[in-house]
């Protein structure tokens, strides 16, 4: 679909808001329920279409001599890893693409290559987190234990994180092959998957400072996030949606881009918060960032306001699992007010994503980025 069919093609209530960075309360309710509708009208079918992936994945095994037993374990570890979570991220292809058709429904074949690209991103998401578990030592992920933590896995789970980073690539081949949009997807791909992996290191090599908090500042922050929450997160789902409507080139990818990475910061705030500062019943587990010593933007705030003391209370605390550590770290950034902090800076974002979106809707599809943004606010 071309770039001004796509947008032409919105209903006229998403035609109105275009480019308006500020709404009221009641529009902006209106914007989250139509988005959310979208993402949950299609959470069963994509389910149900996993069988799909399993058969191009796991399905050459009978044509290829002694490997079925690698072929089941490939089965057994999609089926443990990529079926876990919301999968947001894969659901935001489908989502956008029938943003873009407006009152158009998707045709079947339509929903098959965007339910195959939104595979494709979560088997590549999953893949990352199988690899950060066994780095952050963690035990369980979403309520059961981590892949690496299961009977007779260990540390062939690095294995399973390479075979399914190839398998999204297979996946990729199969169904796009001979599509017009497959050598612009392939290099998105390429190119999300490498700068996941730099915010990966980054992250570590962070998270393994042990002598001082002197590693943890603002542009570490901003780089990891960067890398590993806004082009994996974010600007791989969204642009290939993108690439598969037909909207592409030079002027698009530059324009998309930095809406996407903000949107990807502004993501990465909201959740280190809400792991901060959550109810326990609503988080899986709490202060996993200060266990973990993550680079975090909570920690970079808290050290350029601490004083003398506070500062000491952090060197000390910040990077130990007891529960009691948390609690002194925790209790440094609530006198340091953090919390209003985050608040004036979810407000200050939401204005900044917003006016990028208007500076861009003469090129970009304006509604699915305000649509994603107004999703994301005000969830905590």
């Amino acid at each position: 679909m071309p770039l001004i069919t796509a947008i032409t093609a919105v209903s006229s209530v998403l035609r109105r808001l275009l480019g308006q960075h500020t709404m009221n309360e009641e529009e902006r309710k209106e914007w989250v329920a139509r988005s959310r509708r979208y993402v949950k009208d299609y959470h069963a079918e994509f389910v149900h279409f996993f069988p799909n992936v399993l058969s191009i994945l796991v399905g050459r095994k009978t044509s290829i001599p002694r490997l079925e037993t690698a072929y089941d374990h490939l089965e057994k570890s999609l089926k443990y890893n990529a079926l876990a979570g919301k999968m947001t991220r894969g659901l935001m292809v489908v989502s956008t693409l029938s943003q873009l058709y407006g009152d158009k429904p998707l045709s079947d074949k339509d929903k098959h290559l965007a339910f195959t690209l939104g595979w494709c991103i979560e088997i590549i998401k999953a893949s990352c987190l199988v690899a950060d578990d066994i780095v952050d030592g963690f035990e369980t992920r979403l309520d059961k234990p981590c892949w690496y933590k299961q009977d007779n896995i260990g540390m062939i789970a690095v294995n399973d994180s390479f075979w399914m980073i190839s398998s999204a690539y297979v996946l990729l081949n199969a169904e796009f092959r001979d599509h017009p949009c497959y050598t612009e997807l392939i290099d998105l791909f390429h190119l999300v998957v490498e700068y996941a992996e730099i915010g990966g290191i980054m992250s570590t090599l962070a998270s393994d400072s042990k002598t001082d908090l002197s590693a943890f500042t603002l542009e570490s922050f901003q780089t990891i996030t960067k890398y590993r929450t806004g082009y994996r997160d974010f600007y791989l789902p969204i642009m290939s949606a993108l690439y598969m409507a037909g909207i592409s080139g030079t002027a698009v990818n530059e324009a998309a881009l930095p809406i996407l990475l903000a949107i990807g910061e502004f993501y990465q705030y909201q959740v280190e918060f809400n792991n901060c500062f959550g109810a326990p019943e609503a988080v899986e587990n709490v202060g996993a960032e200060i266990k973990g010593r993550k680079c975090t933007w909570l920690i970079v705030e808290a050290l350029g306001r601490a004083n003398t003391k506070q500062r000491a209370v952090l060197e000390a605390n910040y990077g130990r699992s007891d529960v009691e550590c948390v609690e002194k770290v925790k209790a440094v950034y609530e006198s340091l007010n953090l919390r209003q902090l985050y608040v004036e800076y979810e407000e200050q974002s939401y204005q900044t994503i917003g006016r990028l979106i208007d500076e861009h809707s003469h090129i970009l599809p304006a509604h699915v980025f305000l649509g994603l943004r107004n999703r994301i606010y005000n969830r905590y």
